[in-house]
């Protein structure tokens, strides 16, 4: 894949500069200072440089193979971790190396129009999802720290139950089960049953007398 989209910039330091901006090299994009650094080039000639590569791009009809068999496997993955995906892509022949995923997003904007997909940081975790789940991640996290401050610990069916409206669906399990995943405090009771609990919140809940330094239902005798 990235050989098919660094052709569409050409072999010259102007392809080299927006394939850099645009994340087209595999590195996920920079700012147009960062790449004028790392060029030593002015801010302005490097908006320069990615506007009209940028213009040429979106204006034309480019047909990557190997770029439409990556967004395939991408879209299919959903959700997950993006460095799971990004690993994936390379061990399955499409990348060479790990490629960032925000490249592909801004190749998709840029060569289809249109992209299906997102990436939400949390934390220090990526997640790449479906556009249309973006929102669900905040009430997923407000969700399992409201019910984890209550109980103690909280349960994906739990959450899934929480957040099903009357006249909606409740998100995707998996991204359920991913999202508070993503907390570095985060810890499985049992995976089985989907039971949880976050490590800093069972801190921050103490009260005097809390032997187990947990309020509300303690985790370890779930």
């Amino acid at each position: 894949m990235e050989e098919g989209l660094l052709a569409l910039l050409g072999t010259g330091r102007q392809g080299e500069i927006a394939a850099a901006y645009f994340g087209f090299d595999g590195r996920g994009g920079a700012s147009l200072r960062v790449v004028g650094n790392e060029f030593g080039l002015t801010y302005e000639s490097v908006r320069l440089v990615a506007s009209k590569s940028g213009e040429r791009l979106h204006a034309g009809r480019w047909r990557v193979p190997s770029f439409d068999r990556a967004l395939e496997f991408i879209e299919n993955s959903l959700p997950a971790l993006a460095e799971t995906v990004e690993l994936g892509l390379q061990s399955h022949g499409l990348t060479t190396t790990p490629f960032r995923l925000e490249g592909v997003v801004k190749a998709a904007e840029l060569l289809r129009g249109t992209v299906r997909f997102s990436i939400t940081k949390v934390g220090d975790i990526r997640l790449v999802h479906r556009k249309k789940d973006a929102a669900s991640i905040d009430a997923i996290l407000r969700a399992a720290s409201r019910m984890t401050s209550r109980w103690g610990a909280a349960t994906v069916s739990g959450i899934a139950a929480g957040m099903r409206g009357p006249n909606s669906r409740a998100p995707n399990r998996t991204l359920i089960v991913q999202v508070p995943g993503c907390r570095p405090d985060f810890h499985w009771l049992d995976p089985s049953s989907g039971w949880f609990w976050f490590s800093a919140q069972a801190k921050s809940d103490c009260r005097p007398g809390d032997e187990d330094g947990v309020s509300g239902v303690s985790p370890d005798r779930r």
